[in-house]
């Protein structure tokens, strides 16, 4: 194998050689270089393998002048087994012919043989501009988190993110960190083709691009990041991907609401450590005030800010527990109370709708706590229908 650039970045380009031929490393890596971009040259039999153990900003295929065929079809096949990568054709024909061959077998960009510097230049810069859409600012996330279970946290969470996309003109999402039972998607009767999984499956760069890929976007406008549908896909998940799943959201959305398990994981964490405001629902009982003062206690040996820690307090049934009795167990002032409101609930989840635009006391306490959260009033008139489904990012709506 040839040698590799001698620079070293988190940002990686491989080069799949034609057996035999001498193409010119020095430039490739001088090219790459204003990118910070690493470049590893490789023979064709050991590119599988070294996609198989990092991730890369694209992998180049050089094509044989006698058997063009041949590199085709490695790129068609490198394209079916990692579906995420991007891929270059590079060769000495630059017929209309065998350019079309190329893109048409999975190449996302072509460049002439022998290598003109400004040529393989352009073709990063293009893969750059691609990949890195200018970010104004970082949006808000907000965790939701239920001190136990059976208090309604997927419905709070599903339908912040419906009214908030109702209420402003910034694009929201939501991501579904219940990794092993993720109800998200079912609550909005999606049926989503990726997943959080895609994250963990792809050997190509992931980035804002990318993400948007496996987002699946809702009727509201709300953008969907559902957790994986198979146990497997979500073992895979560590804590890494999470953390970028979220930061890629916050970059590309200004509301990301985020839907946590019942029990605490790495991935809970993570939504802690990278929220703006934590929403901590627990309920008027003896066991659910302990389990909210746990929960706060917690959050505070983790080094969280309990100023972006927001007590929601919901009622099971008549315990005789006061708000003020709540407030001093917790230690903490409740930010407002969410209606049990199990029929408009279970009807709005039975039917796969959120409850936005449902006149009931649960629909209104949203309503009120998106205002509280956002800063936001309720508008007159929704945004129109095209605008909400296709603002994708941030840029699209501003």
């Amino acid at each position: 194998m040839a040698a590799d650039s001698h620079h070293t970045s988190s940002r990686h380009l491989l080069w799949v050689k034609t057996p035999g031929a001498a193409v010119d490393e020095k430039a490739i890596v001088a090219a790459a270089a204003p990118f910070e971009i690493d470049v590893k040259f490789t023979e064709p039999t050991e590119a599988s393998t070294l996609i198989h153990g990092q991730r890369w900003v694209a992998v180049a295929v050089e094509l044989s002048a006698e058997q063009p065929q041949e590199a085709i079809g490695r790129i068609r096949a490198l394209h079916e087994q990692f579906p995420h990568l991007t891929l270059l054709a590079a060769s000495a024909d630059a017929g209309l012919e065998t350019m079309r061959a190329a893109l048409s077998a999975g190449a996302g960009d072509f460049v002439s043989l022998p290598l003109v510097p400004s040529e393989i230049h352009k073709a990063l810069l293009r893969l750059s501009q691609a990949r890195s859409p200018a970010v104004s600012s970082a949006g808000d996330v907000t965790t939701v988190f239920g001190a136990r279970g059976g208090l309604g946290t997927t419905t709070l969470a599903v339908n912040l993110a419906v009214r908030t996309a109702a209420m402003t003109d910034d694009p929201v999402a939501i991501v579904d960190l219940d990794l092993q039972r993720g109800d998200v998607a079912a609550f909005l009767n999606l049926t989503p083709s990726q997943s959080l999984g895609a994250i963990a499956q792809t050997y190509s760069e992931v980035d804002e691009m990318f993400l948007e890929g496996i987002v699946t976007r809702h009727q509201s406008g709300v953008g969907v990041l559902p957790a994986p549908n198979d146990i497997e896909e979500a073992d895979s998940l560590g804590r890494e991907q999470i953390e970028l799943a979220i930061q890629l959201l916050r970059s590309s959305y200004s509301y990301v609401y985020v839907d946590t398990p019942r029990t605490l994981t790495d991935a809970t964490l993570v939504a802690f450590e990278q929220a703006t405001h934590i929403l901590l629902l627990t309920d008027l009982s003896i066991p659910g005030l302990r389990a909210g003062q746990r929960s706060i206690d917690l959050l505070g040996r983790l080094n969280i800010d309990l100023e972006r820690v927001h007590v929601l307090l919901t009622e099971l049934g008549k315990s005789g527990i006061s708000v003020e009795d709540a407030t001093s167990a917790l230690g903490k002032k409740p930010m407002m109370m969410i209606p049990r409101d199990l029929a408009a609930a279970c009807e709005a989840m039975n039917a796969g709708t959120p409850l936005n635009g449902r006149d009931s006391s649960l629909g209104a306490a949203v309503t009120t706590l998106v205002q509280r959260l956002t800063g936001r009033q309720e508008k007159a008139a929704g945004r129109p229908l095209l605008r909400r489904l296709f603002g994708f990012g941030r840029g699209a709506d501003r």
